[in-house]
């Protein structure tokens, strides 16, 4: 890497790290800042590049804090720099010059026993409640999360097919390989921005994980139901619940924020769907009005992003033990409240974006240790990271009871 990297990679690395750890901004919107205020990102290579490695970087940040002599990796008051620093030199990247044996003998010694003591770099407290849900599969597991995230897209097969879709790909040197088992999901491997495609322009097809999109087809609707994305945020099973009804019948998208359910809207125009109804939730009464009312209820509830690490490995380090307990109690009450919309012998699809059974399976088993009386337990799945390359998922299918 030549010298002009070295002075520009450094400096937006120790900012992306200060936001995205220390002060509470996501990592996403930190890269896409970077990008836009900084010509030198506008190579494709370089921005790959820098990509990986700050991914790198906050994927271990734990390993590197140790490395450095750091013990405490979440401390405020901790060198950046010095960190990055300890990073470079364990993966032998030519950022600095000039580094003295000593120096780097030391660095070494210290990683190679922070990487024995805890390989995967995460927190203490969330090593302790991976070993519990899955024992010896748990290193695996988080091995799998530690990997870079995939590209995957959804065909949106009301404006095209996802065979064209793969031919109209190729026109534009975009490779891309359709998925065995989920229909419609394409693994994209070209690195190229997509969004400036005409085929995105067009609605043609929409950024989502394999695992997300298997949540859609789980709930098995059919053209002309009533339905409910409970939690919709920017709408994506929304719109594959769209696709999957063929624009027919009617979907209601509900959030606590206005500014996603707009950016829906945006999508809705682009991906020629009509029978979703973006509706802010401003009090309970928004909820109470819905009740007895839907054919199935898609409740994707908020969670700890567990299944997301490959994508935001920085959410890893902002979740705290307390936080995570407020999250199980949260998506209590919110199962309990948002099933009431489901209507006599209706369905209710509990979806999380987390690999840990306190927000999946034993959430569902206490709410029918609970409430059983009234509904039927169908079916469940269970995602885990290796088995698509995607993210990891929990899924419960359950029917009200007439």
């Amino acid at each position: 890497m030549n010298e002009i990297n070295k002075n520009n990679f450094i400096p937006a690395f120790e900012q992306i790290i200060k936001h995205t750890l220390f002060e509470n901004k996501t990592l996403s919107k930190e890269l896409e800042q970077t990008f836009k205020h900084n010509k030198f990102f506008d190579d494709i290579k370089i921005r790959s590049l820098f990509i990986n490695d700050i991914y790198d970087l906050i994927r271990y940040w734990r390993l590197w804090c140790a490395a450095a002599g750091i013990e405490n990796h979440m401390s405020t008051n901790l060198e950046i720099r010095k960190v990055i620093f300890a990073w470079a030199t364990c993966r032998n990247n030519n950022y600095y010059n000039n580094v003295s044996e000593n120096t780097q003998t030391d660095i070494l010694g210290k990683y190679v026993v922070a990487k024995t003591e805890n390989e995967e770099s995460v927190p203490d407290w969330i090593n302790e409640l991976g070993k519990n849900d899955y024992g010896d599969e748990w290193k695996n597991i988080l091995h799998e999360l530690n990997k870079n995230s995939k590209i995957h897209v959804r065909t949106n097969t009301l404006r095209t097919t996802t065979s064209n879709l793969v031919s109209e790909f190729a026109k534009n040197k975009i490779d891309a390989t359709e998925f065995q088992e989920t229909k419609d999901a394409l693994f994209v491997t070209t690195y190229k921005n997509l969004f400036e495609t005409p085929q995105f322009k067009n609605g043609h097809f929409e950024f989502q994980d394999v695992s997300s999109q298997q949540v859609s087809i789980f709930c098995n609707v059919t053209p002309g139901m009533r339905v409910i994305d409970a939690c919709a945020g920017a709408g994506g099973k929304s719109l594959h619940l769209a696709t999957l009804m063929n624009n027919r019948g009617k979907i209601i998208a509900l959030d606590i924020h206005k500014w996603k359910l707009d950016e829906l809207k945006k999508r809705m125009v682009r991906n020629g769907i009509s029978i979703i109804e973006p509706r802010t939730i401003e009090s309970s009464k928004t909820i109470k009005r819905l009740h007895h009312s839907a054919d199935l209820v898609l409740l994707d509830i908020p969670c700890s992003g567990s299944g997301v690490w490959r994508r935001n490995p920085d959410m890893k380090w902002k979740l705290e033990k307390d936080g995570y307990n407020r999250l199980i109690d949260l998506q209590k009450e919110l199962l309990e409240k948002y099933s009431l919309m489901v209507k006599p012998e209706g369905i209710l699809v509990y979806a999380t974006c987390s690999i840990f059974k306190g927000e999946g399976e034993i959430q569902i088993q206490n709410f029918l240790t609970k409430k059983g009386s009234e509904w039927d337990f169908v079916k469940e799945k269970r995602i885990l990271p290796e088995e698509k390359n995607g993210d990891g998922f929990y899924m419960a299918l359950l029917k009200r009871k007439k």
